[in-house]
This record gives structure tokens, sequence and C-alpha cells, in this order.
């Protein structure tokens, strides 16, 4: 006795190739990587807590490769040079960042960037978190140190004082997808 299910060979193999793809493309689709970072942007708690606040340009930068082929972050060692020394005994030489898509920071040679670093050392970790990006010119020190006093006072929040710096992101994001194709063109019948 021999059970028939209806299905001859080929149809068989196609069923069974539909299914696989179908069980690879569920399976492949999650297999995305996600972007979360363990930082936020520059907030009006982290300046009154910064035993350090300062002005500097970055003057020179050298990117170091990751050594590790598993999880690649590229790493920048930047010089700075200090502007004006606003809180704290600024002695910091040195920058370091990340580029990495994913939580990394973009900072420019030339431009000059407010800090607020609790660490004590001739090098500082700078990220969103503890650098506002103040343009290419020199930000008017009397001005902006005036804001920054009134912040460290508790007279003023961040985002109020400083609004056309603390809307400037210097964190790397991943690039955008693609445009989606243009849309076909419909014909109404008429010529």
């Amino acid at each position: 006795m021999t059970f028939s299910l209806g299905v001859n060979s080929q149809g068989f193999t196609e069923t069974m190739t539909k299914l696989i793809a179908l069980i690879l493309l569920v399976l492949l689709s999650n297999a995305t990587f996600a972007c979360q970072c363990s930082y936020s942007n520059v907030s009006t708690e982290s300046v009154r807590s910064a035993k350090n606040i300062f002005v500097f340009r970055l003057i020179s930068a050298e990117l170091l490769k990751s050594k590790s082929k598993s999880f690649v972050q590229d790493q920048v060692v930047g010089e700075i040079e200090l502007i004006e020394s606003i809180r704290g005994k600024s002695q910091f030489k040195t920058i370091r960042f990340s580029t990495f898509w994913c939580c990394g920071t973009r900072l420019d040679l030339g431009r000059t960037y407010a800090a607020f670093v609790s660490g004590s050392d001739n090098e500082f970790y700078g990220s969103s978190e503890n650098l506002l990006d103040l343009g290419f010119s020199n930000a008017p020190m009397k001005e902006f140190r005036a804001k920054i006093l009134a912040v460290l006072s508790g007279s003023a929040e961040l985002d109020n004082a400083l609004k056309e710096y603390s809307q400037r992101r210097i964190d790397t994001l991943p690039p955008p997808p693609p445009p989606p194709p243009p849309c076909p063109k419909v014909s109404d019948g008429r010529k």
C-alpha cells in the first residue's frame, strides 16, 4: 500500500526551496546590530558636577586603529590648546575619543569645544557626554563664561543658557538609509 500526497517530485522540490528560503530570510533578518549608547548629551547636572570646565581648540589628531579583529573601534588621540579655564586647574594636553559609527564622537581640527570633566590627568576621554561644540571661531569668552557661571550658580539651565551650543551634535550616528526608488509614472490614458 502506498500513500500519495498529490505532489510530484518537481512540486515538492519547489515547495522545499521556498520553505528553506523563507526560514533563512526570517533567521537572517534578525542579525542586525543595534546602537545604544551608555551615555547621553551634556546636561545641566554634568556641568554642575564637573571639577574642571575649560575651553580648548583641537590642534592635531592621530587615528589609532584597533588591533582586535572581532570588534573594530577606532580611537583618536588629539592634542589640544587650552583657551580658557573656567573651573578647576585645567592641565589637559591630550584628548582621546572614538570615531566608531555607534556612539563615536566627531571632533574637527581647528574647532573650539567646551569640556566638562572630573579627572585631573593630562588626558581625558571626550564624548557628547562632556563636550559642547563652540564652533570654528572663538566664541565670545566673556559671554560664554557668564552663561556657564549662571548654570553653575543654579540661576539657569544648560539648554536655555547655551541653546546655540547644546543643540550642535558631536556624536557619530550611523549613515541614513538610501532613498527609496522613484515611484513609477502613472498614465492617465491621455496622449
